[in-house]
């Protein structure tokens, strides 16, 4: 059964192998990044099932807003995968 995911972090690294593998199984995936998403990473999906958001993952409001966007582009939402951070050593 097809889900729907946020996925943040996803112009990059783990989050956007994330994200592909998300669709690649069939799911709805809401790439959410500070950074531009690549177009390459929902060129395979049926563009009903692939939405980029910009989000700063600090900001409340861009938080909401990539919910938001979310629910209104697949009437629902299922989980989220946090790859944003950014970690001191």
């Amino acid at each position: 059964m097809s889900k729907t995911i946020i996925v943040t972090g996803a112009a990059s690294g783990i989050g956007l192998a994330c994200a592909q593998g998300l669709l690649a199984e069939g799911h709805n995936v809401a790439a959410a990044d500070i950074a531009p998403v690549p177009g390459s990473v929902g060129a395979d999906a049926r563009k009903n099932r692939f939405l980029a958001v910009r989000a700063d993952v600090a900001s409340l409001d861009d938080c909401r807003n990539a919910v938001a966007e979310t629910a209104k582009a697949f009437g629902t939402l299922d989980g989220l995968i946090h790859m944003a951070a950014m970690h001191s050593s």
